[in-house]
């Protein structure tokens, strides 16, 4: 098991499951370096609120490549049938 995965408890063993642990670390200096927050302010937040925080300096993209796009780049970068094994 990683540092980040921990068993989780209290269930029967076989419905276990691996989960990975919140990066706090991370979060921490995020929050402290880069947010600069009081540790008050820092642990008044909810991770949700930390995520979203994160997800304005570092946008997930809103939009998908249309097909043609999409066409245009598997022109410009096709894949070598020699490299495939089926």
């Amino acid at each position: 098991m990683s540092d980040r995965e921990e068993s989780v408890s209290g269930f029967p063993p076989k419905l276990r499951v691996k989960c990975l642990a919140f990066p706090w670390q991370e979060a921490m200096a995020f929050g402290f370096g880069y947010l600069k927050l009081s540790s008050k302010e820092f642990w008044s937040l909810t991770p949700k609120e930390l995520y979203a925080a994160m997800r304005y300096l570092a946008p997930l993209p809103s939009t998908y490549p249309s097909k043609e796009s999409l066409h245009h780049l598997m022109s410009l970068f096709p894949d070598h049938s020699e490299l495939h094994h089926e």
